[in-house]
């Protein structure tokens, strides 16, 4: 790479220096353009916060309301969540962790997942508490 800078014609230009710069602007600036960046937000953000809120404001607000009464009650016994003892194995490209949580409920009533229970709940923006993503 170096000899390429210093590597010029008659006329003092590093051609082959030039020819890597403009191979590397032309791959990497539509990676790195706001354009590209502007789409990204929208289709990742955007459109799916203004289908959620017109998934939330239907039905009187139901969604809303529903969400709203999940974050308070994580808010309300958060504290009062415990785990048993944890183990992780690593596997191929993977973890898996296996864990005894003490049950005053049936099983059924658990989740074993560590997703929200409010699927257009945006998490950990809604919900400060979860700090993971799906």
């Amino acid at each position: 790479m170096i000899p390429c800078f210093y590597d010029r014609d008659e006329g003092g230009i590093p051609r082959a220096w030039v020819a890597r710069m403009r191979k590397s602007m032309a791959e990497l600036t539509p990676r790195f353009s706001s354009n590209r960046m502007v789409r990204e937000y929208v289709d990742r953000f955007y459109l799916p916060t203004g289908r959620n809120y017109k998934t939330r404001k239907a039905n009187h607000m139901e969604k809303a309301a529903e969400i709203h009464g999940w974050q308070e009650s994580l808010k309300k016994n958060w504290n009062r969540l415990r785990f048993g003892a944890l183990e992780v194995q690593e596997r191929e490209n993977a973890y898996s962790y296996t864990l005894s949580i003490p049950v005053h409920r049936p099983g059924g009533d658990y989740t074993p997942r560590i997703i929200p229970l409010q699927e257009e709940a945006a998490v950990p923006i809604e919900e400060h508490h979860i700090l993971w993503y799906r």
